[in-house]
């Protein structure tokens, strides 16, 4: 009897050993016997994290699952239950396998998620010249190699291989789609009023000619010029540099140069309004802007119609004839001021001692290689010489780009000066930090 007892208390002893160790292996979710019957109904990504590289999922499951969980580093299952049916999770952007249980702790087949689309960083609209392509896919955040579709409500619009053709003008709805759900919407506003930006200024380009913008056409250059200065904060010294950019390489036409026949506000000159100036909000292209002229000598006249010249510089300007109405230097740069947010006045080039010009509006520095190797100098800095004033839209390691208005460069252009050579045709700098006061989402280039 004695050894039956140690026989029976040995097997006791080995099915008890048995029974720990298999509870142990599945507390540790190392080895589950698993079953079928388990699908995903629904799986969603309801947002990503960049800072922390993290998304948080959402996933329905069949109604036999109670909890779920992902497999981690330790090669265990952390479970969490399921409330109202849905099973809301938090993974590194990367593949992962997920598992179902039900309520007598059975475990689910491996489900791999490899193939997913974290977000998507799409732009409420999109404006694009007629004739260039749009890559929506690099707004798309993606693990491995989700299937991409991208589709429009017009299929007149050409995309081919995700690639938007912008072979028509007209506005578009575009949709995203992942794995053949749906994921996002944006807006694609096709148009020949804008151009790519090149990345010098087009001498080729067509002068603007008279009334040549409809309403509509015009009214769609202001929405993207303020939308344009909006993307990169307006109010900020980048904006008026973006605003700067916009008419110079944006806009596909130039602006001619016009004396100006006086001044908005009131200088010792003549009290005029939209005369070689424009000191208002958009570009001068539609008759609707007349409204805002408050004073006229020879107009009011949209950039490109002609009104007649009261200046005498033969043989580009001639007395008593008719030329385009467009943009004198200080006309452009107070225009530029204006609708980057800077309401500085319709102020004159200067230096004129006494008077108050551009000139006064920032630290006025004597042009100087020192100055221009200090890197103080920044875009959306004035740039002077007597009598003439322009703005400084760009600056690469051996050239500065700077845009302007002259008589004899034909009217508004961007210019490319030397670092060497800049200072045989500007006199001076004018800093401008203390007006901007925040540079924005700055750029030293728009390429």
């Amino acid at each position: 009897m004695k050894y039956i007892r140690m026989i029976v208390l040995f097997i006791m002893f080995m099915i008890v050993s048995f029974v720990w160790v298999t509870t142990a292996k599945d507390n540790k979710n190392t080895n589950y016997k698993t079953v079928t019957g388990f699908e995903i109904k629904e799986y969603k990504i309801i947002d990503y994290d960049p800072e922390k590289g993290q998304v948080n999922i959402a996933i329905k499951p069949t109604s036999n699952a109670v909890a779920c969980g992902l497999r981690n580093q330790n090669d265990s299952i952390d479970f969490q239950r399921i409330e109202d049916d849905t099973c809301y999770l938090q993974n590194e952007l990367s593949p992962y396998k997920l598992y179902f249980k039900d309520k007598k702790n059975n475990i689910s087949k491996e489900f791999s998620i490899d193939n997913y689309v974290a977000a998507v960083n799409l732009k409420d609209v999109y404006y694009l010249p007629l004739n260039k392509e749009l890559d929506l896919t690099n707004s798309i955040i993606k693990v491995n190699n989700p299937i991409i579709e991208i589709k429009s409500d017009n299929p007149d619009l050409m995309i081919e291989n995700n690639i938007i053709k912008s072979n028509i003008e007209g506005t578009f709805n575009i949709s995203i789609y992942g794995n053949n759900q749906f994921l996002k919407q944006t807006k694609v506003i096709i148009t020949d009023a804008i151009m790519e930006r090149p990345k010098e200024f087009l001498l080729n380009k067509p002068y603007l000619a008279c009334k040549e913008y409809n309403g509509e056409k015009a009214a769609l250059l202001d929405e993207i010029l303020n939308y344009k200065m909006n993307e990169v904060e307006y109010g900020t010294r980048a904006s008026v540099v973006e605003a700067a950019r916009f008419l110079t390489l944006d806009f596909p036409r130039r602006i001619a140069y016009y004396w100006e026949n006086g001044r908005l506000y009131k200088t010792g000159r003549h009290y005029v309004d939209g005369e070689g100036r424009y000191y208002h909000k958009g570009l001068y292209l539609d008759e609707s802007k007349y409204k805002n002229i408050v004073a006229t000598m020879q107009g009011p006249q949209m950039w490109g119609c002609k009104m007649i010249n009261w200046q005498d510089d033969p043989p580009d300007f001639v007395r008593n004839l008719y030329y385009p109405n467009g943009l004198d230097c200080s006309g452009f740069v107070s225009w530029v001021l204006l609708n980057g947010g800077f309401d500085v006045g319709d102020k004159g080039a200067g230096p004129i001692g006494g008077s108050n010009d551009l000139t006064d509006l920032g630290d006025f520095r004597y042009m100087s290689q020192s100055l221009i190797n200090s890197g103080l100098i920044k875009v959306g800095d004035l740039f002077s010489t007597s009598g003439h004033i322009a703005i400084l839209i760009g600056i690469d390691e051996n050239h500065f780009y700077v845009a302007e208005s002259l008589n004899h460069y034909g009217g508004v252009v961007m210019r490319i000066y030397s670092k060497t050579r800049v200072v045989n045709f500007f006199q001076n700098v004018v800093l401008m930090d203390e007006l901007y006061k925040k540079d924005g989402k700055l750029t030293n280039l728009w390429f």
